[in-house]
């Protein structure tokens, strides 16, 4: 089976290709247009990829409400899915949507909620650490810069794509007493 969101292309497609010997394969296309709607949460726990499929063919930018409606459909299948498998067809959802339907979505959530499947916190962990080295080389430049120290462009590279949390700490801890740049990297 194969999904053409555009239901030219799945016409197109969907025409009977001979394969010899009088054989006749018939693909089976599906478009944007032959998936329902679905916006009743039993139907979507009945039929959760089908309930994806939905999300990602009926989320309108230009019909938030409606779109919300299959979103949220969608989300209450994920319930008894593997938490993997659930993490994946919700960003696939999520993904779908516009950003005025993701903000309506996002204030769903109740402040403060923990997610709890390992798949979702590895990437919430993962986030944490990018943005904490994020900000340790933010504050090695912000230090560099305040001594008067210049940076080469290949240098200023190299400490704004590391992700070394312990080497980002030693270089800071070295950009208070070094006199030029090279010696923070010695």
């Amino acid at each position: 089976m194969v999904f053409a969101p555009n239901p030219a292309v799945a016409r197109w497609a969907r025409r009977p290709i001979p394969i010899g010997n009088s054989a006749v394969f018939v693909p089976t296309v599906l478009s944007m247009q032959d998936v329902p709607a679905i916006t009743d949460q039993d139907v979507a726990r009945a039929e959760p990829e089908l309930a994806v499929l939905s999300a990602m063919a009926h989320c309108p930018a230009d019909d938030i409400e409606r779109a919300v409606a299959v979103a949220s459909a969608s989300f209450a299948a994920f319930g008894r899915l593997a938490d993997e498998r659930a993490v994946v067809c919700f960003d696939l959802v999520r993904a779908s949507l516009s950003e005025a339907a993701r903000t309506v979505i996002d204030a769903m959530f109740p402040e403060g909620y923990k997610f709890k499947s390992d798949f979702a916190l590895r990437y919430i962990s993962q986030g944490k650490a990018e943005g904490k080295a994020e900000g340790e080389a933010t504050a090695l430049l912000a230090v560099l810069e305040a001594r008067g120290i210049l940076l080469t462009a290949e240098q200023r590279d190299r400490i704004l794509t590391c992700k070394d949390l312990a080497l980002l700490g030693s270089w800071v801890r070295r950009a208070v007493t070094v006199t030029e740049a090279s010696e923070l990297f010695a």
